[in-house]
């Protein structure tokens, strides 16, 4: 009786036992499966071709749910690595005596036929160079002082003149002379001396000297930086001027040059039928710096009548 009882409480232990493992499994297994279902915070999904392919070569679609397998990635980290360095090793210097062992076991040295070649020249060396003349002379050279140039003896002569006859622009007026016409000096002792030319019509300007020989005129202006357009001049250089070594002007040197007045471009009307107050436009080019500012105007009734 006792042996029977003791059986059945023994079967009793072990079917709670079984009970409770599966239950654990049980649980496990769905913890498991949610989580494999659950995407993971931070990670991407990639989704699987659910087609296959059949025997004739053809695809079909499996129907149902999508399946996906959830990926997740992660900042990589760096593993440390530990070098264990190697034990240096240590040496005893050999002698001389062990050196000469060493050497003796090896092979002789056999020469060989391209060991030693002649020595190769060039076809044609290059010549040694030539030796020169040479030169005795001190360097850097003494400085010697520039003497001022000869002044050409005899009569004053004019060498050139600028501009002549009909030009599109005149900058300035320009004459040059083949003798000394002022002694050297500062600007301001230049702009001093006597100009010996005329020029017409008389225009506000300034001669300058440049040099000792030519003479410069620049119109003064702060619209144009050239002579006015539209204008005939007149240089005038009288018979017996003198320059500053002596020589004398024998005749009077006279020249002129001229400047473009405007033409007409266009005008208003032309061949048409008027009324009875007309108006008048006439387009000029223009020979100042700024282009004209054309109004038009209208003529008076009388006037307009009469014609």
């Amino acid at each position: 009786m006792a042996q029977k009882l003791r059986s059945s409480h023994f079967l009793q232990k072990s079917f709670l036992w079984i009970t409770l493992i599966l239950l654990l499994l049980s649980a496990g297994g769905c913890q498991f499966w949610q989580n494999r279902q659950t995407p993971t915070p931070g990670g991407q999904e990639i989704p699987l071709d659910t087609t296959t392919i059949t025997d004739n070569g053809g695809g079909t679609t499996m129907q149902g749910e999508p399946t996906s397998v959830p990926v997740q990635l992660s900042e990589g980290q760096s593993q440390s690595q530990t070098v264990e360095p190697l034990p240096q090793a240590t040496g005893m210097p050999l002698s001389d005596e062990e050196i000469d062992q060493v050497l003796a076991r090896l092979p002789e040295l056999t020469a060989e036929p391209q060991d030693q070649s002649e020595f190769k020249l060039a076809n044609e060396p290059i010549p040694p160079p030539k030796t020169g003349e040479t030169i005795s002379e001190a360097f850097p050279p003494a400085q010697q002082a520039v003497q001022p140039g000869q002044s050409e003896a005899g009569p004053l002569e004019v060498l050139r003149y600028a501009p002549e006859g009909e030009i599109p622009i005149a900058p300035f007026v320009n004459i040059t002379f083949n003798q000394p016409m002022v002694p050297l000096g500062t600007l301001e002792d230049l702009a001093k001396e006597e100009v010996p030319v005329k020029l017409e019509p008389d225009l506000p300007g300034t001669w300058r000297w440049i040099g000792t020989k030519t003479l410069t005129f620049e119109y003064d202006s702060d619209l144009i930086d050239r002579l006015p357009k539209a204008t005939s001049y007149k240089v005038t250089l009288p018979a017996g001027v003198k320059s500053a070594t002596g020589g004398v002007l024998a005749e009077t040197v006279t020249w002129t040059f001229s400047t473009p007045p405007p033409k007409v471009l266009s005008t208003y009307p032309q061949d048409i039928p008027q009324p009875v107050d007309p108006l008048f436009f006439i387009s000029l080019t223009s020979a100042s710096t700024q282009p004209p500012s054309w109004k038009p105007s209208r003529s008076a009734p009388a006037a307009s009548q009469s014609a």
